[in-house]
């Protein structure tokens, strides 16, 4: 499965910490793109998960 979480924020962020915990080999979670309008923000949290399945991207919905 492939997912993009819109908004890297505490909620945003405890999803992928919760999928990464519920499927720590990659079974069922290929991708989930963290995407916020704050590119910092976004590489931050991909930063804490050191998953390469969860890449950092920028978006602005405006």
């Amino acid at each position: 499965m492939k997912a993009l979480i819109v908004g890297s924020g505490g909620v945003g962020e405890s999803i992928a910490v919760i999928a990464k915990r519920r499927d720590p080999r990659g079974d069922w979670l290929e991708k989930m793109v963290m995407a916020d309008y704050s590119l910092d923000r976004a590489q931050a949290v991909s930063a804490k998960l050191k998953d390469p399945r969860f890449p950092a991207e920028q978006v602005d919905a405006g």
